[in-house]
């Protein structure tokens, strides 16, 4: 088990809460979408990574509000470091997961 552990190299921060941490590269950058809900305006933003090692994944991630521009300034195949929160909803009996991202560390930039 410990070798999975490592392959991902994903970090619980705390053991209460759902905050972790992932290693990649960065495949994709989406645009900033602005949608209107019942509470107000919503800004969306998505990014993908891929993870190293023997098996690497692809992973997507949502920006939400005040943290979509926080993927500005970080290029295409740089190394970063994603710090997210897991979010599960129920909807119409089914159940959802989102990855939502809340900071991003650029560890290597490609040049």
């Amino acid at each position: 088990m410990k070798k999975l552990k490592d392959f991902y190299k994903l970090k619980n921060l705390n053991n209460m809460n759902d905050t972790f941490k992932i290693q990649g590269f960065l495949r994709h950058r989406g645009t900033t979408e602005t949608k209107q809900t019942k509470r107000g305006e919503f800004k969306l933003r998505n990014l993908r990574i891929e993870t190293t090692g023997d098996y690497p994944q692809i992973i997507c991630f949502d920006l939400h509000n005040k943290n979509t521009p926080k993927l500005d300034g970080v290029a295409l195949d740089d190394l970063i470091e994603v710090s997210f929160n897991i979010r599960g909803n129920q909807w119409q009996g089914r159940f959802f997961n989102n990855l939502v991202a809340y900071d991003i560390k650029t560890l290597e930039t490609n040049m």
